[in-house]
């Protein structure tokens, strides 16, 4: 009898622990499922901010027409009108063509665009000198068709192709009229010139014939960015034609900028260029104080004077600035 109690006993003792082991793997085996979820579920955020980082860090463009440029903003019209401005402050610029309006530009960025809000997008590098993605870009421009006359609201050059960079086969005068066949939201406008098709960049067109006793001005009301010779477009030159032993080079102080002007402290000497036709390459975008290396033919005080081109001395940092 007592052998049957001990028994019993011991096999009650021996479930007992049996079901205290089974429970504590099963509590065991519950804290690691636990632990396993909160794992995956911190991976999937993980993955999930590195996607968005890499979202972040990649590389896109941005291509259409120059309309702007100040020292701090470059603003362009796309294809379908959009039109973005950028900070361009702190990024390289590269610009084998000049800045003019309506030239094709290219903006590497990285971030986000919205519509046209650019807040979120951080400016890498801006650039004229992406013959592959603007040709991709011009070939995708469309052309709504009109007949229309338009009046030039000043002085503009008729070129063969759209672009700043094709040939000026004419100009014309502030008030003068044209046949309008094709307009673009980039800006352009084909026009009918000497019997054949020609361009013409559309800010400086109006179908409203000017009235005779007031000045001419740009569509929008503000003066033309382009400067003008009387009622003619500025004549377009060609600074890299010139020969090695015409050209002259001198370092200078960025005393301020704008899309075609260049104002610079020469050794105490202050001069203002005409640059719209000359190359540029900043390495993180022109501004006051940088010190810039001038090419140029000719006499810096000349009106004249032809800049080749503009550059920085990379990096202009601080010690380079306060000198």
């Amino acid at each position: 009898m007592n052998t049957l109690k001990k028994s019993t006993i011991f096999l009650l003792l021996g479930m007992s622990s049996l079901s205290m082991l089974m429970n504590g793997c099963t509590k065991q085996e519950k804290e690691k499922e636990k632990e396993e979820i909160t794992v995956n579920v911190t991976s999937v955020d993980e993955a999930e901010d590195k996607e968005a980082d890499e979202v972040d860090k990649e590389e896109k463009e941005a291509v259409g027409t120059l309309v702007d440029a100040s020292m701090n903003t470059i603003t362009i019209r796309q294809n379908d009108g959009t039109e973005l401005t950028f900070l361009s402050n702190n990024c390289e610029h590269n610009f084998k063509n000049g800045l003019r309006e309506g030239n094709w530009i290219v903006v590497t960025y990285t971030g986000e665009i919205q519509g046209d809000n650019t807040q979120n997008a951080s400016v890498i590098k801006i650039t004229d000198n992406d013959e592959n993605k603007i040709e991709k870009t011009k070939k995708a421009m469309k052309l709504k068709a009109v007949d229309e006359t338009v009046y030039a609201t000043a002085g503009v050059h008729i070129r063969a192709s759209y672009s700043t960079t094709s040939d000026v086969i004419g100009s014309l005068a502030s008030g003068a009229s044209i046949r309008r066949t094709g307009v673009c939201d980039n800006g352009w406008s084909r026009v009918v010139y000497n019997n054949q098709d020609a361009y013409i960049y559309g800010d400086y067109l109006t179908t409203k014939a000017p009235a005779k006793d007031k000045k001419p001005a740009k569509t929008n009301g503000s003066a033309p960015a382009t400067p003008q010779q009387g009622n003619e477009p500025a004549k377009v030159k060609k600074p890299d034609s010139l020969p090695a032993e015409q050209q002259q080079t001198v370092n200078g102080k960025v005393v301020e900028a704008s899309m075609n002007t260049l104002t610079v402290d020469v050794n105490g000497e202050v001069y203002t260029l005409n640059i719209m036709d000359a190359a540029h390459e900043y390495a993180n975008g022109i501004q006051v104080g940088n010190i810039v290396t001038i090419t140029y033919a000719g006499n810096l005080a000349d009106p004249e004077v032809t800049v080749i081109k503009v550059q920085d001395t990379a990096p202009n940092g601080p010690e380079e600035k306060n000198n």
